[in-house]
């Protein structure tokens, strides 16, 4: 096979998204053992909850969500087809993930070369954490499949502009943001890249160009603004846990990491009702979910103007905890697994975010002459990074940044060979 026959794409996403399955596959056959294969906790108890109650029947639910809904759906979905069977949800969760890294490699090949992509397809396909994450019930897979569905559209455009790319990278982005809210920033991002990068693009051109793109995404957030108002009488377009998030990260006891607003009460079923409780004694009222993230963000905006300094300390702290080479803990602890799947514990010893970002930077490097036509892909995982360094670190939240990496990665190596 020639890297230019017709049908060689179609065999490089093949072999990639094989090799991504295996290692996943084995991965799981070894963790089945573990306690929390079967016994969920934290976060992943909720959506378990909640996808059963969405495969019996309640799709709509009683209120305004409160977290990312998004995951649930998928999950519950899954559920009314397979049943309650963890297994077969982790393996589906694999083969999603597992497309990721094909689908990483035609994004690679927009924005660099297909050497690019293949390594990168690779790379995410041989990530331990990738390995991991995508196991967990957790609604991380989705992120990192929907980004690299992102990045491919997004290299598509950039090369041939048609207004139902636009669309489609719109409705990407809208259920992106139903699953991780804090890339919603891109819909702000993504319209001024547009309107700079296209500048030789008749005016009318590039406002058509985003409003197309817009409209696709409010195409998937409007209807559950209506459902939000409908079942719980106000209009938010996803959910109403900004406030109580953004409290947790900024506040004068914040380290960086997840801190119950109740002492003692870490487990996410708590969460709501705790904010809710707590706006209520302070505003001596029944707050609504939007009044009650008004409350935790007013706090916190509180905090930043009294101690300016202090919360300037912690904003360095969270950045740097982004980008620290350790998978910061969660209920699910990487490390911990990795005592019980030998393969993974090897895997790790090379493929960590340590290896992966010092790649990616190497990457940045030898690719910085093409700063222009690579400019989306710095505006996205700049504005992820700084996003997360607002609220709270765990490793599953750093996650998604993993395909963005990966692919200045792939491009390092490249480069890296042909100066050799």
């Amino acid at each position: 096979m020639t890297p230019g026959a017709p049908w060689a794409d179609s065999v490089f996403f093949l072999a990639i998204f094989v090799l991504a399955l295996g290692v996943r596959l084995l991965y799981l056959f070894q963790i089945e053992s573990i306690p929390l294969f079967y016994h969920l906790a934290g976060d992943a108890r909720s959506y378990d909850a909640w996808a059963q109650r969405i495969a019996s029947g309640d799709w709509l639910g009683d209120s305004v969500f409160y977290q990312a809904p998004l995951y649930p759906y998928f999950l519950g979905l899954l559920q009314a087809v397979v049943g309650h069977n963890l297994w077969l949800s982790r393996v589906t969760q694999m083969m999603l993930g597992s497309a990721s890294c094909a689908i990483l490699y035609w994004a690679g090949k927009s924005f660099f070369s297909r050497g690019a992509g293949i390594a990168a397809g690779c790379i995410m396909a041989l990530y331990a954490p990738a390995i991991f994450y995508e196991s967990l019930i957790q609604k991380t897979v989705l992120d990192v499949f929907l980004i690299t569905l992102l990045l491919c559209l997004l290299g598509r455009v950039q090369s041939t502009a048609r207004r139902s790319h636009w669309l489609a990278l719109g409705c990407v982005l809208g259920l992106l943001g139903l699953n991780r809210e804090n890339a919603l920033i891109w819909l702000f991002i993504l319209p001024l890249w547009i309107w700079f990068y296209f500048v030789a693009a008749p005016l009318r051109t590039r406002l058509a160009w985003i409003i197309f793109f817009l409209g696709g995404a409010m195409l998937i957030l409007f209807p559950v603004g209506l459902r939000n108002l409908t079942i719980g009488g106000e209009f938010t377009l996803t959910t109403s846990q900004l406030g109580p998030n953004f409290f947790i990260g900024n506040n004068a006891a914040a380290d960086g990491t997840y801190l119950p607003l109740r002492e003692g009460r870490g487990d996410p079923q708590f969460e709501r009702q705790d904010a809710t409780e707590l706006a209520q004694q302070a505003l001596g009222r029944t707050p609504s979910p939007g009044e009650v993230s008004g409350y935790w963000l007013g706090r916190s905006f509180d905090y930043i103007r009294s101690q300016p300094i202090a919360w300037l300390r912690l904003m360095g702290k969270k950045w740097m905890m982004v980008w620290n080479v350790r998978e910061l803990e969660d209920t699910d602890d990487f490390y911990l697994y990795l005592e019980w799947s030998s393969f993974l514990g090897a895997l790790a010893w090379i493929s960590h975010f340590g290896v992966l970002a010092a790649l990616a930077a190497g990457g940045a490097f030898l690719t910085w002459r093409r700063w222009r036509e690579l400019s989306s892909l710095y505006l996205l995982l700049g504005t992820l990074a700084i996003t997360m360094s607002l609220f709270y670190v765990f490793g599953r939240y750093r996650f998604p940044m993993a395909p963005l990496l990966a692919l200045f990665a792939g491009a390092g190596l490249t480069e890296g060979f042909k100066i050799c």
